[in-house]
């Protein structure tokens, strides 16, 4: 009888765990579904790289601040919050994500305050008032906090014309994108400016003949170079998180999700506080970043190739007719976003899982049913770096130094968030 009553105490423990399990997996997807519904928004929207990691930010240190307040915690992010009355936090969570996703993207905001109303259908007073009172409360707050963070100001910059300087591109030759972006009150970092990286190569330059000559070579738009191969092509469109995409920000928001699914030991607030150190970590990436391409002004491959006669380099030859397989962005190239925000993401993941050897999948929904295997976080923001060199629109030391700097700014963010 003993053995069989311990067997049987056995298979209700592991019922019990397993159950546990089950409700983090179930409470964390919450998180990464929201998630998700920004992403869309965003997709949809076309919103501009550095404003899509700005708002992501906000929904998430939001929505952790809120659970970190009902669970008693002290590590708030954008601003502290006391509760008073009981809160369900999955209507919490439900009702702030469609309160802030309806203010960034009022086009949409009678869709966003149906899911808000449908998450209260059903629940018992007083945690509805409570629960739905706090989302307010919260969402106003965290809001006030940013509202003056310089994200709605204007400023306006004219290219110049200069050798090795930046003007709009063709084909399109769209007005600068995002050029008050320096100027913006970073989440975390002292300043923008606090790992600016050394100023490019000289034009006359032995290195800066060298990254010309890979990208004439790599990223051309006729691809004649016999160093072109598809899979180069295709790492440059995998990668390409241009307007209509969830932006580089979005994508390793999506690696996070990926990860996430695959584990049951997440709950609810865990993968909140994940997602809030992901997304202020690379919201002041872009920031870190604009702030180096509108202080240096460097030119985009393009022009440095149809102008090469001009730039006192013995080692670069010009091809008027050149083009960049994908179109630049309308921003100054020095240095490269994507290699920032990557770089900043996979130092995030890095910390948040304790260690870069992680095997994990990405996904981009512009490819469905491709999904790429990655062994470290680090390998695959280098790979999404040097894919803007095989897209023709960045050199290989702007990939370097934007690297280097959204590491930086991610080991900073996650030693430092919370201080």
């Amino acid at each position: 009888m003993m053995t069989i009553f311990r067997l049987g105490l056995c298979t209700f423990v592991l019922e019990v765990l397993l159950a546990g399990q089950a409700a983090h997996a179930q409470s964390a997807a919450l998180v990464s579904e929201w998630n998700q519904e920004m992403l869309a928004a965003i997709q949809r929207e076309a919103t501009a790289p550095g404003l899509a990691a700005r708002n992501l930010a906000i929904l998430h240190s939001a929505l952790h601040d809120g659970l970190e307040a009902v669970h008693g915690g002290g590590d708030f992010i954008l601003s502290q919050h006391d509760v008073k009355g009981g809160i369900d936090e999955e209507i919490f969570l439900n009702v702030a994500a469609s309160r802030l996703l309806a203010i960034f993207y009022p086009s949409y905001r009678t869709v966003y305050e149906k899911r808000a109303e449908e998450a209260l259908e059903g629940i018992p007073e007083p945690t509805k008032s409570n629960s739905a009172r706090f989302a307010e409360e919260v969402v106003r707050k965290s809001l006030q906090v940013r509202a003056g963070d310089g994200s709605a100001n204007t400023l306006t910059y004219i290219p110049k014309d200069g050798l090795g300087l930046w003007r709009r591109t063709p084909p399109s030759y769209r007005p600068p994108e995002l050029s008050h972006w320096s100027h913006l009150e970073p989440f975390v970092l002292p300043d923008a400016n606090t790992f600016r990286p050394p100023p490019p190569p000289a034009l006359d330059s032995l290195e800066y003949a060298q990254a010309f000559q890979e990208v004439k070579q790599l990223g051309g738009k006729g691809g004649e170079s016999p160093d072109v191969n598809p899979e180069f092509r295709h790492l440059a469109d995998y990668w390409s998180c241009f307007s209509y995409s969830s932006t580089p920000a979005g994508h390793w928001n999506e690696i996070l999700a990926n990860i996430l699914a695959e584990r049951n030991d997440y709950s609810l607030s865990r993968a909140a506080r994940a997602f809030a150190i992901l997304n202020v970590a690379m919201a002041d990436a872009g920031i870190a970043a604009w702030d180096c391409k509108y202080h240096y002004e460097f030119w985009r491959p393009v022009h440095a190739i149809r102008l090469a006669g001009k730039d006192g380099n013995a080692e670069t030859s010009p091809d008027a007719d050149w083009d960049s397989y994908l179109e630049a962005p309308p921003h100054p190239e020095y240095v490269s976003g994507h290699s920032t925000f990557s770089a900043a993401g996979a130092a995030v993941l890095e910390n948040l899982f304790g260690t870069d050897n992680f095997t994990f999948v990405s996904t981009n929904p512009l490819f469905p049913g491709e999904k790429r295997v990655y062994h470290s976080f680090s390998s695959c923001a280098m790979e999404c770096g040097i894919s803007r060199i095989y897209g023709g629109i960045h050199f290989s030391f702007s990939n370097d130094e934007g690297l280097k700097l959204g590491r930086q700014v991610g080991q900073y963010v996650f030693q430092n968030l919370f201080q």
